[in-house]
């Protein structure tokens, strides 16, 4: 990357309010930014990132990006979370965001919050979202909290099901 299209980004992402300068993510913003022409030049049709506690998975024919978090959802963790998955919804703008509970054990309210928040901005976007795989204790706690009234959670074995229909 030429030294003038680094500054230009990094006005782009200034006036984005992002504050991340590396380029990984310089190149997404890039792509979303149209300085790359078309779909082609990235060559593939799904793209995933791994950071240490997210894991996200885009596919672009459906425009649908699927969300795991890899560690417990807590007020200490629960804003940097909250960040990352911004960034990615940012990025890629999708029509759905599949939010994948796999493996969590614990949250409190602070996830609720995060949670709720990240519904409200996809559907602010005109997309809808959804939450998967999700243990009897967190079903539990999206009862009590409401969540369950709003968002479309489904568990595990009703997920196996739909794959085998």
């Amino acid at each position: 990357m030429s030294k003038t299209s680094y500054q230009s980004t990094k006005l782009l992402m200034e006036i984005n309010g992002r504050r991340d300068y590396n380029y990984y993510n310089l190149f997404f913003v890039l792509i979303k930014s149209n300085w790359c022409k078309n779909d082609e030049q990235m060559k593939t049709t799904k793209v995933v990132r791994r950071r240490k506690d997210v894991v996200t998975d885009y596919e672009k024919e459906t425009r649908t990006l699927f969300l795991r978090v890899t560690e417990e959802i807590d007020q200490h963790t629960a804003d940097k979370i909250r960040r990352k998955l911004d960034s990615e919804i940012e990025i890629y703008s999708p029509k759905k965001v599949i939010f994948d509970f796999n493996g969590i054990e614990f949250m409190d309210s602070s996830g609720i919050g995060m949670v709720l928040g990240r519904y409200k901005l996809v559907k602010m976007l005109g997309g809808t979202f959804e939450i998967i795989n999700v243990n009897k204790r967190l079903k539990r706690i999206f009862d009590m909290s409401g969540v369950s009234r709003i968002i479309d959670i489904k568990d595990e074995e009703s997920e196996k099901n739909e794959r085998v229909i």
